[in-house]
């Protein structure tokens, strides 16, 4: 049985190792303050005294540490690096698709494999069905040791280039954060309006099949190109500017930051200004990047 190497037992290091531990597999562990390791010495774990020693005592190196500079210091000393040959390191910790590209370049470069993931869970996620982890990179190396994997969670296989599970996770992430500072934003308006919160979640629950709907038409419309207002557009980009400006103009008489809601606004103009006043909210997409 193949053993697996952790390097990083925080709150999602030590649940992935939990986890691990639990489907019988036996698992190293190597962490920068070693008492934090040791509650998992208990569970079954080895603890190794160094990076290159975890390394070298395992097939499968899983890296879960800040970020890919953290990992890249840890797995660029020189013993480390030795002992990566025939090993395959799965790096968890955050980054950029460039930095996975990069990493997987490194990495097979001292004779090992390299396989990104990006864990869209909490740690309290890890091992079941509800933790979603997204991995990207060989497809053979990960088909070889896809029941490791599944014993962390809903593990998916996204493709064959090492930087897609980074872009994935960043989108995903950056959808949620447009929810949640929208939402605060919301709050504002109700508070200054004198809406209650509670009246507040009460009508947001009943606008959600009009949300996700406009969410997937904007996505379908995206992938296929289809920008151009029709009869099938849901609300042109002039009904949503028009109501988007009552937002804004609100929102400025109570004080309520609206710098994030100047970008948008900043998006909205160059679409407009570029003559597309009637076409679906989807043409914004061509607007997305900063005018050249």
């Amino acid at each position: 049985m193949n053993r697996i190497a952790i390097l990083g037992t925080g709150r999602m290091g030590s649940a992935l190792a939990g986890a691990l531990l639990d489907g019988g597999v036996p698992v190293t562990v190597w962490n920068r303050t070693r008492e934090r390791a040791t509650p998992l010495a208990a569970k079954g774990a080895e603890l190794a005294e160094t990076v290159a020693a975890a390394i070298r005592a395992s097939d499968i190196v899983l890296v879960n540490v800040r970020d890919y500079h953290a990992s890249a210091d840890l797995l660029g000393a020189e013993d480390a690096q030795a002992a990566l040959k025939d090993r395959i390191v799965v790096e968890l910790s955050s980054g950029t698709p460039g930095q996975a590209r990069e990493a997987a370049t490194r990495i097979k470069s001292s004779g090992g494999e390299f396989i990104a993931g990006a864990i869209m869970a909490t740690p309290n996620f890890i091992g079941t069905q509800d933790g979603v982890i997204l991995f990207s990179g060989p497809a053979d190396a990960y088909a070889r040791h896809d029941k490791i994997f599944k014993l962390l969670g809903h593990a998916q296989h996204v493709g064959v280039d090492p930087g897609l599970a980074s872009a994935l996770d960043l989108a995903l992430l950056t959808q949620m954060w447009g929810l949640l500072f929208g939402t605060l934003h919301a709050a504002a308006i109700c508070e200054a309006n004198g809406v209650g919160l509670a009246d507040f979640a009460r009508h947001r629950l009943a606008f959600i099949p009009t949300v996700e709907g406009a969410t997937e038409d904007l996505i379908a419309r995206a992938a296929d190109q289809r920008l151009s207002g029709d009869a099938a557009t849901l609300a042109s980009l002039a009904t949503h500017w028009s109501s988007f400006r009552h937002m804004l103009a609100d929102s400025q008489a109570n004080g309520i930051d609206v710098r994030s809601a100047q970008g948008w606004k900043a998006i909205f103009e160059r679409a407009i200004a570029a003559g597309h006043i009637d076409d679906d909210f989807a043409v914004l997409t061509k607007f997305m990047r900063h005018a050249r």
